[in-house]
This record gives structure tokens, sequence and C-alpha cells, in this order.
């Protein structure tokens, strides 16, 4: 069975990114406090923010817990703390939906709230999401939720974030 968490589970695009990613189990983790519903399918967990200095090794713990495979996080500070941790997540064969610090560095300030034009890489390969098919996934990226979106025939991707 799979268990995946995403993050930002206070946000409608939370829910969003819920079509494009599978799991047999989501769970669904924010910092705020979040609604107990009953469903055999998802859960509904509290994290600590992002900027907390234990993040990582908290949702580490969690995920541990939940024997979680992935994690989808949608706020900007998580993404750069899990950034710093993708090793120590792997080594737990958790895989991190995130880019590597060094495309954080260069864009992360370019991230957009548009729910509309969403894609998902993992490995360089699209795993979920919007993106017309015809069209080629950009080489600059491996691993990511993004919006894509296209400027002078050049697709710009740009962080999904919260």
């Amino acid at each position: 069975m799979t268990s995946i968490l995403i993050t930002g589970a206070s946000d409608a695009k939370a829910y969003r990114l819920q079509q494009y990613v599978k799991g047999d189990i989501i769970i669904f983790a924010d910092h705020q406090d979040l609604p107990q519903l009953p469903s055999s399918s998802r859960k509904f967990i509290k994290i600590p923010q992002g900027d907390a200095p234990t993040y990582a090794h908290e949702l580490l713990s969690v995920c541990l817990d939940h024997q979680v495979s992935k994690v989808y996080p949608l706020h900007k500070t998580e993404v750069f703390a899990l950034s710093e941790a993708a090793i120590l997540f792997a080594e737990y064969g958790i895989t991190l939906v995130i880019p590597d610090q060094q495309w954080l560095n260069q864009y992360a300030g370019d991230s957009t709230y548009d729910t509309s034009n969403v894609i998902v890489l993992e490995d360089n390969k699209i795993t979920g999401g919007n993106f017309p098919a015809e069209l080629p996934i950009p080489q600059e990226q491996m691993n990511g939720i993004f919006n894509f979106t296209f400027h002078n025939d050049e697709i710009k991707l740009t962080l999904f974030t919260i």
C-alpha cells in the first residue's frame, strides 16, 4: 500500500494536487489545525511550520510513523528546508518531490499561485498535471511540482507553492 503526504492542507491547492498524484492512502498535513473528517483513503495530521529548525527531522518522523513513501510539500519554506535534508529522506526510501537546491536558488523567487497549468515531474518524467503531451519536458529540472507558462515559444516553470 502506497502512502503519500501532501502538505499545505489548509489551502485548496493541496486538493488540486491530489488529482495529479497516485497513492493508496493520501495524508494531508499542515501546521494549521485541520478537520478530522472520516475517510478510509485520507488522513489529516498536524506538522510543524517549514521554518522551524527541527522541521525536516519532525517530518521524517511523521513519514516513518505513517509509512509515507513520497512527500509533496507546498509551502515554500518546507521546500527549502527539505531540499537541505533530501539525502536523509532518501536514506529511508522516502522520495521528496522537490527541485534541487541549485534550481531553487535560481528560480524559486518566481513561484506562482495559479492552479490551471500544473505539472508534476519525478526523475524528469511527467507523473501528473495537465501538461500537453506533445510538448517537450524542460530539461533543466528533474523533480518538483510546477506551474508552467509559455514565453516566446519557451516553457517556463515556476514553483507551485502556497
